[in-house]
């Protein structure tokens, strides 16, 4: 089933207990989750919510494009076992939006590319 998962704040990870939601319409909201993740010097943790509305606080792996375009973001949760990663879709229509890969063939293939290009150096 794919989840579809929705920014919740932007700003600094190192002050959770001081956190707030940014409403994209809000003034301070200046950036797009994609923009956030493809930045090169933006290493901020990102918190999304889940379907249920519970928030979800993740670590970027990695952001790689396929052949045709599409962009994926591998992501890990925070306190989530290290060797477990969350691969996402990331609609280019809808900047704000990414989507669990349920599909173990497309999250393997994304998952294989970042180790190989993590090898190469």
């Amino acid at each position: 089933m794919c989840v579809p998962l929705t920014q919740s704040k932007v700003g600094n990870n190192n002050d959770m207990a001081d956190k707030k939601k940014l409403d994209p319409n809000d003034a301070d909201y200046d950036i797009s989750l994609l923009e956030r993740l493809m930045s090169d010097t933006d290493d901020e943790n990102i918190f999304l919510f889940d379907a249920e509305g519970k928030e979800v606080e993740l670590e970027q792996v990695a952001v790689v494009t396929d052949d045709d375009g599409q962009i994926y973001a591998v992501l890990h949760e925070v306190g989530g076992p290290e060797e477990e990663v969350l691969v996402f879709k990331i609609d280019p229509t809808d900047e704000e939006s990414v989507t669990l890969v349920d599909d173990e063939a497309t999250a393997t293939k994304v998952l294989n590319f970042v180790i190989e290009e993590a090898n190469k150096g």
